[in-house]
């Protein structure tokens, strides 16, 4: 017993410190949130803007109300995702704004950053354990001082700083504890919290990020193949998420009635130029050039590791992800109506790169890194990522 809780208590140490370390990086990186100086980025300022009028409709008793800037007047939360600015704003209200609403707003960029890092920490511990998570929390530290040149396409900290994609970072970590939460009431279908986690962490989604919620769906849809055979965890899911769609309902059911209202029939990103295959050549990835390759080594291995394992949950969710972005101009022909900014899903599929690098740095660490010497080089060979 007490041989147990000196490694759970080394464990929990070894997390601790690393997310403390990614902790540092960022509040060295991103110091700039938190000078009084203007907003950074290219949308972040709408943004705000955006959590000032919720503020002002909180205040009034309701989410949403009419802005002559946004679609022509129409409602601004009626088609925008309202949650993160509505926990914002209540925060900023409940502390009788006494903090000043530009600061708290920079402050949950920063937290919602760093939600991300957690989100995939837990992400690994469930679907694996947590001597794979564990790497994941430096390898998620890749995810997000990723280059300021691909924050367009929501990979990174840069996307929530620069290009205004806050609420689709937050997507991003609410759809990695999703799945955490489906993968643990799998395990453990006796366990009233997961499924509690599940619902609420599902209704939050559809609350945050609508193409977020699509990718979470596909994820939600390969969950329930893999678990046919499970009539009882199917039903679990399935009445987990129709919990979690019935307490959006009051946004999600106004949102589809009017979608005809915000969505042109050009309106997505389908035929924009962007190369699906940009992750898979790393020379092309400017100052990451020797670092991905090595990271796509490690995938790759990871990957094979996984199928070997009998682990399939995380390549078919890859696969399934990579599939529907590889074929999106396909899709759109079909659904022309199905319009929307497909290079969004490539976090996604960047995310399950670094989750199966993970799980082949804790294999090699088990099977090579044995000696001193060996540990250094495979810590060399991490931080070269």
């Amino acid at each position: 017993m007490n041989i147990g809780i000196a490694v759970k208590k080394e464990s929990y140490i070894k997390e601790l410190s690393l997310f403390g370390m990614v902790l540092l990086l960022m509040l060295i990186r991103f110091w700039g949130l938190f000078k009084n100086a203007e907003l950074p980025g290219w949308d972040t300022p709408s943004h705000f803007v955006a959590l000032s009028k919720m503020v002002e409709y909180l205040q009034d008793g309701r989410i949403t109300g009419y802005l002559q800037e946004w679609l022509g007047g129409m409602p601004l939360f009626q088609f925008y995702a309202p949650l993160w600015f509505m926990v914002v704003g209540f925060f900023w209200l409940l502390t009788f704004k006494l903090i000043p609403l530009l600061f708290l707003f920079r402050l949950a960029i920063f937290i919602t950053i760093f939600s991300v890092s957690v989100s995939f920490w837990y992400f690994l511990k469930s679907y694996f354990n947590r001597e794979t998570a564990l790497w994941g929390i430096p390898l998620g530290a890749v995810f997000i001082f990723y280059p300021k040149i691909y924050s367009v396409f929501g990979i990174g900290a840069g996307a929530a700083i620069w290009a205004g994609l806050i609420a689709s970072t937050a997507g991003l970590g609410l759809v990695l504890l999703w799945l955490a939460a489906l993968q643990n009431m799998r395990t453990h279908p006796a366990s009233i919290s997961y499924f509690v986690l599940a619902t609420l962490s599902f209704s939050a989604l559809c609350l945050t990020h609508t193409l977020s919620l699509i990718a979470g769906l596909m994820f939600f849809i390969i969950y329930l193949l893999f678990n046919l055979r499970n009539k009882k965890i199917m039903i679990s899911a399935l009445i987990s998420s129709a919990w979690g769609s019935g307490l959006a309902a009051f946004w999600i059911i106004p949102f589809i009635i009017n979608l005809q209202l915000s969505s042109g029939e050009v309106r997505g990103a389908w035929y924009l130029t962007v190369n699906p295959f940009f992750l898979l050549f790393p020379l092309k990835i400017p100052y990451l050039q020797f670092g991905s390759l090595l990271l796509l080594v490690f995938a790759a291995y990871g990957l094979y590791l996984l199928l070997k394992d009998r682990k399939f949950m995380l390549p078919a969710l890859a696969g399934g992800m990579a599939l529907f972005f590889i074929t999106r101009t396909q899709f759109s022909l079909l659904f022309p109506e199905f319009t929307v900014h497909y290079q969004r899903f490539l976090p996604f599929i960047f995310i399950f790169i670094l989750a199966a690098a993970a799980y082949a740095f804790y294999k090699l660490w088990l099977r090579w890194a044995v000696t001193a010497g060996r540990r250094k080089i495979y810590f060399i060979i991490l931080f070269s990522l």
